[in-house]
């Protein structure tokens, strides 16, 4: 529903580059120069980080478009965004499971650019993810958080995603 509301919203916007991004989870300060040096169709971000803001502890993760909404940039054209309120016809509506983003566009033959910066930060542990409110986080994230040891946050860190700063205090 949220993303049906923000490509309606854009259409009276325009064409550009567009980006689904969940309050809790934080993308890189460079990823919109980056983003808007790329040609084509858009940027996923395959690999970035994941935070628990509990423990505040980080990981990069792999598979990153499978796990967080806020994993990829689209360039759309008027075309593509919703003439009105409930339009499920043109390209922007396709897009509603970030899990499939990446494969919807390439089999439209409007592929992501890979991105070769860990873009964002997938903020775990805070109460508003959507598969720790279902009981159900994957196994896979758990067993390689068990794993592989977690990193605190550092001034690096901090300065590639400054609005970790109020969590980590």
């Amino acid at each position: 529903k949220k993303q049906v509301a923000l490509y309606t919203a854009a259409a009276a916007v325009g064409p550009g580059l567009y980006m689904y991004l969940d309050a809790d989870d934080h993308v890189h300060r460079d990823l919109p120069r980056y983003v808007r040096g790329v040609d084509g169709a858009g940027v996923v971000i395959t690999k970035g980080y994941e935070f628990h803001v509990g423990d505040r502890l980080y990981w990069e993760l792999g598979d990153f478009h499978l796990y967080c909404g806020t994993c990829a940039v689209f360039r759309f054209e008027q075309n593509d965004l919703p003439k009105q309120l409930g339009d499920s016809g043109c390209y922007a509506s396709r897009f509603r499971n970030h899990a499939e983003w990446k494969v919807l566009a390439e089999e439209a033959g409007r592929p992501l650019v890979p991105s070769r910066m860990l873009g964002a930060l997938y903020a775990i542990a805070n109460g508003e993810n959507h598969s720790s409110r279902m009981g159900h986080p994957s196994r896979k994230r758990q067993i390689y958080r068990l794993l592989v040891p977690g990193r605190r946050v550092d001034a690096e860190l901090l300065q590639a995603f400054p609005g970790l700063v109020h969590l980590t205090e």
